[in-house]
């Protein structure tokens, strides 16, 4: 990242000080290439640093094409190295990885799982079938029942106990505190912690009767998981089970490989560590429809974020329209008294005259201030709509962070990678896609915004679209590291905090021991 940086300095010099000023000088559109304004109205591009006089021998002028094939091979190679980068990082994981299989040892390395299992099946039942099938040993076989009640109430179960250990260590500390201060009267605080520990007590008595009420007898088995003594047993039913689609249909189906009469989906298990066991009697179509769920969600959040930056762009063109008007022949040579005079009487060259002036004057000048006003709506219209891009990436990861619980997956390896494609894919046309997709004439009638603008990479559009992509960008470089500073700086200030009341202990047990 920091040589794609040190190779597109030159560009944004070149873009900033290489031309005439396109645009205000505060608004980080000078950095574009739409500064070097209009390829039918500029041909040649100062060279910044450079004076002729200095250099009697030197052109300080340089070609725009030139200028456009020098930006065009810096951005092939930015490509180039980002690419060799990407193909190094493969690599590199690659060969990790067999490094790391060959060094480690795991439970999923000799386990398979079994979906679809009769529901009158049994743990002996599958051993037999599958040291047949495998022609070895099976060490273990596990099945995972229909619980989820159960497993659910456990963990209602814990918070409370959790909540009551707290509360027990809070008694102790009260009661530490009284026998050492010898406090002899009625302490409210422990009696009322005392209160809550009953309370929670029973609590915990309800939630038993509750659970013990839940459980089924006779529970249905969902999943089979079975565990060979060596490797080849697990890569021989892997290899026997890997059907082609044509072989998948129940009547060209192996008979050797039925189980009880059916059919049996076998893959790799997932690691025990991470199998989510309350989900695992969810079925593959309700996962996907709570997927679609969240997923329509997400598309809704994007589908506001489009609307917002349109708007933000038909304003900012608005804006434009209104001071694309040029300025008479020879304005600029005026004194400020002319110019006011000329302006007074057509407010529609007021951009020449208030452009020319400070915001501070164009804020006392009568005359410019509806200029001053229109400028800073589009210019914080321009940032809103950046702000609003980062807000929604913030959003996607919230949200795909909840929806990686309600959506029940078998696994937290099959959340996270869930979780992880759609919350890039979803920041990808969040961040990169929206501020290109301006000339879309359906997405334009679909959020009610028309430009009327031509649909190419003109000076306008790097004062819209272009500068709203900068803005997007510039803010994320900074918006990663605001959570975390702001979580080191609330735990700063609770380490400060405990720190204080231990110095306040340490002050009041010195002052004691002075007394005595």
């Amino acid at each position: 990242m920091l040589i794609l940086s040190l190779m597109h300095i030159p560009i944004a010099i070149v873009n900033t000080f290489g031309a005439s000023l396109q645009y205000d000088s505060l608004s980080f559109a000078v950095t574009s290439f739409g500064n070097l304004g209009s390829a039918d109205s500029i041909d040649d591009i100062n060279i910044p640093g450079c004076n002729e006089s200095d250099f009697q021998q030197i052109n300080c002028k340089i070609n725009k094409g030139t200028i456009a094939l020098i930006y065009a091979f810096l951005d092939t190679f930015s490509t180039i190295l980002v690419i060799l980068g990407w193909k190094w990082i493969q690599a590199f994981e690659r060969s990790e990885n067999i490094f790391l299989n060959r060094s480690t040892v795991t439970a999923s390395d000799y386990t398979i799982r079994i979906d679809r299992i009769p529901k009158d099946a049994t743990e002996a039942e599958l051993a037999a079938h599958f040291a047949r099938i495998s022609s070895g040993a099976v060490a273990e076989v596990h099945l995972a029942y229909k619980n989820a009640k159960e497993i659910r109430a456990y963990f209602k179960r814990g918070k409370i106990m959790q909540k009551r250990f707290n509360v027990v260590q809070k008694i102790r500390y009260e009661k530490t505190k009284d026998k050492k201060t010898k406090y002899k009267g009625k302490n409210r605080r422990l009696q009322k912690l005392l209160k809550k520990r009953t309370k929670l007590t029973k609590d915990i008595r309800y939630k038993d009767a509750q659970r013990e009420d839940s459980i089924d007898n006779f529970p249905i088995p969902i999943q089979g998981f079975v565990t060979f003594q060596k490797e080849n047993g697990y890569i021989n039913v892997l290899s026997a089970y890997q059907l082609s689609w044509i072989r998948s249909y129940f009547f060209l189906y192996p008979k050797k490989l039925r189980f009880k009469g059916k059919k049996l989906r076998v893959s790799q298990a997932p690691e025990p560590s991470t199998i989510i066991w309350e989900n695992l009697e969810c079925p593959k179509r309700e996962r996907n429809l709570r997927k679609l769920l969240t997923t329509g969600v997400a598309m809704l959040a994007i589908l506001f974020s489009v609307a917002f930056t349109f708007i933000a762009r038909d304003f900012k063109s608005k804006v434009l329209e209104n001071s694309i008007q040029y300025c008479p022949e020879g304005f600029l040579d005026l004194s400020s008294e002319k110019q006011f005079d000329i302006v007074k009487y057509d407010s529609k060259l007021s951009h020449c005259f208030c452009s020319t002036l400070n915001h501070a004057e164009q804020a006392r000048e009568e005359l410019c201030q509806e200029y001053l006003r229109t400028n800073m709506q589009s210019l914080i219209s321009s940032y809103g709509a950046g702000f609003m891009i980062i807000f929604m990436n913030s959003f996607f990861t919230w949200l795909m962070d909840k929806a990686g619980s309600f959506e029940k997956h078998h696994s937290i390896d099959e959340m996270e990678t869930s979780v992880m494609v759609r919350v890039f894919i979803l920041k990808i046309i969040n961040t990169g896609c929206l501020v290109l997709l301006y000339n879309q004439k359906w997405l334009q009638r679909l959020v009610r915004v028309r430009f009327d603008d031509e649909p190419d990479f003109g000076v306008t559009w790097y004062e819209t679209g272009g500068l709203s992509l900068i803005i997007v960008m510039c803010i994320n470089i900074f918006s990663p590291h605001v959570s975390p500073l702001f979580r080191f700086y609330k735990h700063r200030k609770k380490i400060a905090k405990i720190e204080k009341d231990l110095a306040k202990s340490e002050t009041r047990e010195k002052g004691k021991h002075k007394i005595w």
